[in-house]
């Protein structure tokens, strides 16, 4: 089955396309100009080093538009997150092996996304689905030792989603799994480092199957990065999380799990 969702690259950087594009299968990846957006007839995941691009340049196909920089500039950084832009990657912080595990990471999920789309009737889910989380709020768990996280994500998760989330919180490994055997939230935030000992494996690996997991640390590694999501976590985020530093990114990953969460429910209840 062809692949929907493909990488679009529009750089005005020449030598950055091609150092990106060598990260990338030949048969996921389109290269766009300026002007050219319209002219795609499917989903892309955009890859850009241009802050011009519109909102409405963007509206029609794109799935995730980030924003390529050689290296970190706070001044692009912040102009990014401010923006309808999905992320910021500075490639001195993210190399191409870090790059090339996340996008395959992002275009698993929006190809599952995309295959329950093409079951259902969209309108009727998304009408479905209001009323639904109106009624019925989704939950998610945060599994870490620092109160002020629960905090942060809370005041994130009220930028973000519309209708209320219960926010469940675990500060050691034995709450976090009990916790997922009592109810079902649709993604964990799971601190990889609880009391300066590494638990992210052991406990993703006691998690019911397809659980959906980020991770985060105040200790970012790249190379332990890729280690994590190659090992199946969704992606690995440096701590703190903010607003301003990511509240597009979460934003892109939960809308896309919420997804992924209801549309077998609303299936079923259509059966």
């Amino acid at each position: 089955m062809e692949t929907l969702i493909k990488i679009a690259l529009l750089m005005t950087d020449d030598q950055l396309a091609d150092y990106i594009s060598r990260s990338l299968p030949d048969d996921s990846l389109i290269r766009v100009k300026p002007g050219e957006l319209y002219k795609l007839d499917k989903p892309i995941i955009l890859l850009t080093d241009t802050l011009s691009l519109t909102e409405n340049d963007l509206r029609r196909f794109c799935r995730g538009v980030f924003f390529i920089d050689r290296e970190k500039n706070s001044e692009r950084q912040q102009l990014v997150n401010v923006s309808h832009y999905t992320g910021y990657i500075a490639l001195a912080e993210c190399p191409k092996s870090l790059l090339t595990a996340r996008i395959k990471g992002w275009q698993t999920l929006l190809q599952q996304q995309a295959n329950l789309y093409s079951s259902i009737s969209l309108e009727r889910y998304h009408s479905w689905r209001q009323v639904f989380l109106a009624q019925t709020p989704l939950s998610i768990l945060c599994v870490d030792d620092d109160p002020l996280v629960f905090i942060s994500l809370e005041h994130l998760f009220q930028e973000i989603f519309t209708l209320p989330v219960i926010l469940l919180t675990a500060d050691t490994p034995a709450q976090a799994l009990a916790i997922t055997q009592q109810s079902a939230p649709f993604v964990i935030f799971l601190d990889v480092y609880l009391g300066n000992k590494e638990i992210g494996y052991d406990v993703f690996d006691q998690l019911p199957e397809n659980t959906h997991c980020l991770y985060m640390s105040a200790h970012f590694s790249s190379t332990q990065a890729v280690e994590e999501i190659q090992a199946g976590a969704l992606d690995f985020l440096a701590k703190p999380l903010t607003p301003v530093g990511h509240r597009n990114l979460l934003k892109f990953y939960l809308d896309i799990l919420t997804d992924l969460y209801l549309i077998p429910l609303y299936l079923g209840a259509a059966d």
